[in-house]
């Protein structure tokens, strides 16, 4: 389904969201934010960080994965039909009394 992909989208939205919080232009850098909030919360390596921060318009793509899957997502009802080949194994032993 497409909710790992949301989950991912969602996940890189919290990382850039840490980063946007504790990044100071010209003081602090991606390194040093990623070593001391990022990592610890969410363990990666620095180049998969890297590729995070540089996601476009990362709120428009959840938008759009969870639209799709809202459109793909069937909800049908339970059936509850017995099955005749199962084996009626609690009916067949029983506990002496």
């Amino acid at each position: 389904m497409a909710y790992n992909k949301i989950n991912k989208l969602l996940r890189c939205k919290k990382v850039i969201d840490i980063v946007q919080e504790h990044y100071i232009h010209g003081i602090t850098t991606y390194a040093g934010i990623f070593r001391k909030f990022v990592y610890p919360i969410y363990p990666m390596s620095y180049n998969s960080f890297m590729e995070i921060i540089n996601i476009k318009n990362v709120n428009i793509e959840i938008a759009k994965e969870i639209e799709k899957a809202k459109k793909q997502e069937t909800v049908s009802e339970p059936k509850n039909e017995v099955l005749t080949n199962q084996l009626p194994l609690f009916e067949r032993y029983e506990k002496p009394v």
